[in-house]
């Protein structure tokens, strides 16, 4: 593993952890300072300096327009849903766009339905993909970056993974938005997260779903934190609302020191961001056949933001599905590259 990268995994500081109904959330606090100065997409739109628009009039689906204006760097989080223009998008990575920069961003589209203009540029929808699809996007976009080094994910398996979440919520959404599931069941998710509140000087959180470590993610700014511990939060109070399981015990500084000396073992390939400095990605079998997955930025070598998922697989050793069954059902129509 990336040694700076190391460093800031082995010395991170749990907090007391907290939990409501099966989700527990571990906060996580480190004493590195940083020297990379940016700002999140929240903070970024709303004004005319930072814009996300598609490429052209016609659109292609996983390519959107990114153009910053302002003076500072302004950093996208992978999962980050975009809402408007002819439908809504997810980020397929983290990215740091430069002070003054244009860039060709990689996204996914979560809103199946439609393909037509709801506004001529994105606005922030305040969600994140769903931490375990986040997690299998995560693999889909490894297996582009070791093939064709590109940041594609599977569309199709994406747009399964939507119309999973929407029946096991008993969601019912006219342009099958994820964006829907979220909104309809914002009482719920409201509740998770006045229950698992940010903390002052938290730059990341470790989250476990009954009693079982699943994710560790931190950030280098905890200003920059602040500004999406809610969007995280609620991506995995999201997946296990139905299930309402027993509550399981609570794992603290134990579970991850273990789940840290895992990922020092996993396999690590390099590759060029988008944007600002090189992406860092990770894989690795855990004892109990699990998959774990992560993915890192760095610039000028600097960790700016790390996130690991474990995903169990099923019984034929897959991690994620497919999503094949939907290219009979789906159509692109005239919407360029799907995947």
């Amino acid at each position: 593993m990336n040694t700076t990268l190391k460093h800031l995994l082995s010395n991170l500081v749990a907090g007391a952890p907290q939990q409501f109904e099966n989700v527990a959330v571990t906060p996580l606090f480190s004493d590195d300072l940083s020297r990379i100065a940016y700002i999140t997409l929240s903070q970024a739109l709303g004004g005319d300096a930072f814009t996300i628009q598609e490429v052209s009039e016609g659109g292609s689906v996983p390519d959107l327009l990114v153009v910053n204006e302002l003076d500072t760097c302004v950093l996208l989080l992978d999962g980050e849903e975009l809402r408007g223009a002819k439908q809504n998008r997810v980020t397929n990575a983290t990215i740091m766009v430069d002070a003054r920069g244009r860039l060709i961003i990689p996204v996914s589209c979560t809103e199946q339905g439609r393909w037509s203009y709801a506004s001529r540029r994105f606005a922030d929808s305040g969600v994140v993909l769903p931490s375990r699809h986040r997690a299998e996007k995560s693999v889909d976009v490894k297996r582009s970056l070791d093939r064709q080094q590109t940041y594609r994910s599977d569309q199709y398996a994406v747009w399964k993974r939507v119309h999973d979440l929407h029946e096991s919520l008993a969601i019912h959404s006219p342009t099958g938005a994820m964006r829907d599931a979220y909104e309809q069941r914002r009482s719920d998710l409201e509740r998770f997260t006045d229950a698992l509140p940010l903390l002052d000087g938290q730059r990341g959180l470790a989250v476990a779903v009954d009693g079982k470590l699943v994710s560790i993610e931190i950030l280098s700014r905890p200003e920059a934190y602040a500004t999406v511990h809610a969007k995280l939060v609620q991506s995995y109070a999201l997946e296990w609302i139905a299930r309402r399981d027993q509550k399981q015990e609570v794992h603290g500084q134990e579970a991850l020191t273990d789940f840290v000396q895992k990922l020092f073992d996993a396999a690590e390939s390099r590759h060029s961001s988008v944007g600002r400095g090189l992406d860092y990605r990770y894989e690795s079998i855990d004892t109990d056949g699990s998959l774990v997955v992560g993915s890192a930025l760095l610039v000028d070598e600097e960790p700016v933001h790390a996130a690991f998922f474990r995903i169990d697989r099923d019984g034929n050793g897959r991690a994620a599905d497919n999503g094949h069954w939907l290219r009979s059902r789906y159509r692109m129509g005239n919407r360029g590259d799907a995947a």
